[in-house]
Parts: structure tokens; sequence; C-alpha cells
């Protein structure tokens, strides 16, 4: 079973995966909201070419912040998971936004697997402001609105989520002509691949390496195991 207990590195060891990408963002977002401080005020000085300049400046320092932001979630992300089975995903240390987008791409991956279970790495909110967890409610409430799945919270532990998958619905066309129009047609196929090969080292790019989307969608803190041993609670 993997660390389901992931954390940044203690203080005066090596620099977390991402973290010159985030503050190069956060100096990126603060040149943003110059510039459309200083669009308005130009804006209502009657500089309304002044305005125009500055405003377009503003969006090109937003698009610079949504670049890096994608890179360092790439970079942590891939980081955070390497080595780890593929029933476990980690997602500590990223944005609100960035972890919800991947918590669904990874929720996607292990239905395509067959997998019945997922085990979401959200740590205990230990990291985030007020000590408060943003990550876990946010994730599990997004899962929740999706349907066709049950999330538990503390499973195993405080810093995860347990994403039970639903079967596929019953009934249809496509499952008759798999399994006959009997009782038997109740049977889910059994022995679908559940994620016994764990992934060597993070993936590259959007779509994602070692059978898990990476989405390019995170960023912030964590470390992966990185001992590639299989998950027991999947």
């Amino acid at each position: 079973m993997g660390n389901l207990l992931s954390a940044p590195p203690p203080g005066g060891g090596p620099e977390p995966p991402g973290a010159a990408l985030r503050r190069a963002a956060a100096d990126a977002a603060a040149a943003r909201g110059d510039a459309f401080e200083r669009s308005r005020a130009a804006y209502a000085a009657g500089d309304h070419a002044a305005a125009k300049a500055w405003s377009q400046r503003g969006k090109s320092h937003a698009a610079e912040v949504a670049e890096l932001n994608q890179r360092a979630a790439g970079l942590i992300f891939d980081a955070n998971n390497a080595g780890r089975a593929a029933c476990e995903v980690d997602l500590h240390g990223l944005h609100v936004t960035e972890a919800v987008a991947l918590a669904e791409r990874a929720v996607a991956d292990a239905r395509a697997r067959g997998e019945s279970r997922l085990t979401l790495i959200v740590g205990r909110g230990a990291h985030s402001a007020g000590g408060v967890a943003r990550l876990r409610p946010a994730v599990a409430g997004a899962l929740e609105r999706r349907g066709s799945l049950r999330v538990t919270a503390g499973v195993p532990n405080a810093g995860c989520l347990l994403v039970e998958l639903a079967p596929p619905a019953r009934g249809g066309w496509f499952w008759r002509l798999l399994f006959g129009p009997g009782p038997e047609a109740a049977q889910a196929p059994g022995g679908a691949a559940r994620g016994a090969a764990t992934r060597a080292g993070g993936g590259g790019g959007g779509g994602g390496g070692g059978g898990r989307g990476r989405g390019g969608d995170g960023g912030g803190g964590g470390g992966g195991d990185g001992d590639g041993r299989g998950c027991v609670i999947c």
C-alpha cells in the first residue's frame, strides 16, 4: 500500500516541484492586478486609449498566470503520483479548481480500467489558511454531484477520500448483447482489470501517461511514495 499521508518535504530540504512556477504565477498575478487597476483609472480619467492598452496588458498577464500554474500542476501531480498504484491519486497541494478537475479525470480513468474503488489523497488541511481543509469538501462535493458514485471522507485516514464507483447501468441493449436477456444478465463482467500495474513515473502532457491523465491543471506541494507497491484497498 502506498503512502497515504502525502506532505511537502520538511524545511531545509529541496524545493518542492513546481514551487518556482507558483512564485512566478504569483508575480504575474500581481502584475495583472496592477494593469487592470491602471486600466480602470485611465478609463475614469477619460483616456480610453491608455485604458485599452492597460487592459490588454492585464489580459496578457492573466494568460501568463494560467500557463505558469498549468505547468506547475503537471510537475507536482507527476511528482505526487510517481510510482503510486493506479487506484491511488494524490491531489495534495493543488489549487481547488485543479484538484477537482484532476479528480474527475481520475474517476473517468478508473471507470475505464474497470476499477470499483479509488482513493484520493487530499490532505487534512494542515497547510491551508486557518488549518481548514479546502480540497476535501470541494473534491467530494464535485464528485457527489456527478452521481453514480459514493464518496466517503476519512477512509483510510483523515487525509483521504474513498470513491466507490457504481457499476454500469444494466438492462440496456448493449448489456443484453453482452450478457443475454435472462437473470444472468445481472452478472457484471468479472475480473476487469483494476489497476494491477503501478505507474513507473509521472505522465507527460495533458493526456496523462501510465494509465492516468494528468490534465495539467494543478500545482502545489506534496510528494509521491515512489515505492511502486500495489494498493490493498482497491
